[in-house]
């Protein structure tokens, strides 16, 4: 590593040593929800590592401050992962992770640098899953699941943090939204509703 890659490499390794504790992951809530198609969920907060553990890390320094704001990880020549300080604070905020040329997963911290809020799967590059914590509670609350062509085909909520999917949304193809909601806690939709506006 060079002069130059060096400096720009310590001030970032230090903002993402404690970061490392941070994102340690929260206790595992594996819950099977009944309702449609009952797969079952995942609600913890999964954050994947993008550091000198997984490759040879590259940093770039945008704004000239000797913090760097741009870390890409490579193995073998090839991209596996890339972090960026989008507001320039001195912690990362987006995470995207590469399987070949092509985007795998991407995190987002929309509130707080030191936790993911939004994870976002992709296959073949293309956007198949979006997993939310909607409520900053370090667990995933919203599902968002998209079709081939890149739009939102159902999503499935536990909107009061019960560790239970108590709202499955359908799209229709002119922006038709179907509610269905589970009011008595079973697991199971028990009304039905038809919000105007789309989503």
């Amino acid at each position: 590593m060079g002069l130059r890659s060096a400096r720009f490499f310590l001030p970032w390794a230090l903002v993402c040593v404690p970061l490392a504790a941070c994102f340690e992951p929260e206790t595992p809530v594996n819950t099977q929800a009944a309702g449609p198609a009952a797969p079952v969920r995942n609600f913890r907060i999964e954050h994947e590592r993008c550091d000198a553990s997984v490759g040879d890390v590259q940093a770039v320094d945008l704004d000239g401050d000797g913090v760097a704001d741009v870390q890409e990880v490579r193995k073998d020549g090839a991209l596996v992962c890339r972090s960026s300080d989008l507001n320039l604070d001195g912690r990362p905020d987006v995470f995207e992770y590469f399987e070949g040329a092509k985007l795998r997963r991407r995190e987002t911290n929309l509130v707080d640098a030191s936790f993911i809020t939004v994870a976002e799967t992709f296959e073949g590059g293309r956007l198949t899953l979006a997993e939310y914590d909607t409520r900053n509670a370090r667990r995933i609350d919203t599902w968002d699941h998209y079709t081939a062509a890149g739009k939102i085909d159902a999503r499935e909520r536990d909107t009061n943090g019960d560790g239970q999917v108590d709202e499955w949304w359908s799209f229709g193809a002119e922006g038709q939204v179907t509610v269905r909601i589970d009011v008595n806690a079973d697991g199971e939709p028990d009304e039905v509703r038809r919000p105007e506006g789309g989503r």
